[in-house]
């Protein structure tokens, strides 16, 4: 493909974006957000704590909330880049991670995809023993990959320096590991992760209090 036919394709991929429509979206899991960490605990649940089981049918939305930030991350949620970086980066805090984590990850999954350094189904045996192989694999399917990226922002609260002798001795080069964290060390990603970061721990931990606050009142 040359670089003109990729332009005009990604080109016609932005205009067929239905801006309006996941505006609305936007809005609406602003809404749903806003309403179970601040207005149910707050207002709500002091009144009467069954308002707890509307909870139950907002677990139905997380994975159209991922699709939307999903579409951020493609740049595919506004033809505006600007205005797609700033909604992915909001709903990604309020889902508990910086945006450039999640979006580098998924892109370099989707480039890496079926090549053995991605491949986790399969082992060296050279390298590794089936066991600890078997272990690496069922942690990160069962649940392991995702708190590694919920916990890596926290990380980006530490000395550089401390996290560049981290990477020199644990990450294996050439890994999707080293790869990814050197990504996220460069001087403009380290920024907007540490805010993106923070901006997050802050949005959680405010719902600590509210659901404190509804404790006390009931």
């Amino acid at each position: 493909m040359t670089v003109s036919s990729a332009k005009s394709q990604r080109q016609a991929a932005v205009t067929d974006i239905p801006a309006a429509l996941n505006l609305y979206f936007c809005a609406f899991y602003a809404c749903v957000n806003l309403y179970q960490f601040i207005v149910l605990p707050l207002w709500l649940l002091p009144m009467d704590n069954r308002w707890g089981w509307t909870l139950a049918p907002l677990l139905l939305l997380t994975n159209s909330f991922w699709s939307l930030i999903h579409e951020a991350i493609h740049d595919l949620l506004h033809p505006d880049r600007r205005v797609n970086t700033a909604m992915g980066r909001l709903f990604s805090v309020m889902f508990g991670l910086p945006l450039r984590i999640l979006r580098s990850s998924h892109l370099l999954h989707h480039k890496l995809n079926r090549a053995p350094m991605e491949g986790t189904e399969y082992y060296e045996k050279e390298q590794t023993s089936f066991a600890a192989a078997c272990f690496g694999y069922y942690f990160q399917i069962l649940g392991g990959l995702y708190l590694v990226e919920f916990l890596s922002p926290l990380l980006f609260f530490l000395p550089r320096s401390l996290l560049e002798r981290f990477k020199r001795r644990f990450l294996q080069e050439p890994s999707v590991s080293a790869i990814l964290m050197q990504s996220w060390m460069q001087k403009e990603s380290w920024r907007e992760i540490r805010i993106d970061g923070a901006a997050s721990l802050l949005w959680f931990g405010l719902a600590h209090p509210c659901m404190g606050l509804t404790g006390r009142c009931s």
